[in-house]
């Protein structure tokens, strides 16, 4: 695999070549085939904290954007249940999130709600290619199918999804 160089040599401090062209695989094949190699490795690189794209700030979010952000948990709401009019069953966790320049709410929705086990009150997050939307209590970001989420345990970034 012929991979662009400018995205491993960002990363090569912290991933091997093989096991960063393997991620690059996953993300195409799990794209069915709709990403580049280079968008591949530059998500993959992204997801690993380093890219060239910026991070937002949260009162520069807007709806239909898909941002990455960095914040602490500032609460953390209760699981709740739901059956839909459909008849299907659901669950949602909701987070209030902060930085500097505002707070918005991290949402969670179905199997992603078992990683506010994973989260604590004070704790630093990251959210890459969170999706963006104003919701009814003001700005809200979820996760989507090409998110992932880090959180800073003893000063390091781990990605819990």
């Amino acid at each position: 695999m012929s991979i662009p160089e400018k995205y491993y040599t960002s990363v090569a401090d912290i991933i091997s070549r093989s096991e960063f062209e393997k991620r690059i695989k996953e993300k195409i094949e799990g794209s069915e085939g709709l990403l580049s190699q280079e968008s591949a490795a530059r998500l993959v690189a992204a997801e690993l904290g380093r890219n060239e794209m910026r991070i937002s700030s949260i009162s520069s979010l807007r709806s239909g954007e898909n941002s990455i952000i960095e914040a602490r948990v500032e609460s953390i709401g209760s699981l709740k249940e739901f059956t839909t009019r459909k008849g299907r069953s659901g669950k949602v966790l909701h987070l209030t999130i902060s930085d500097e320049t505002g707070t918005c709410r991290l949402v969670l929705w179905n199997r992603d709600t078992a990683l506010g086990e994973k989260i604590e009150k004070g704790m630093k997050i990251r959210i890459i290619n969170g999706k963006v939307k104003n919701g009814d209590y003001g700005t809200e970001i979820s996760l989507s199918k090409w998110s992932s989420l880090w959180v800073e345990v003893e000063g390091e970034m781990l990605q819990i999804r």
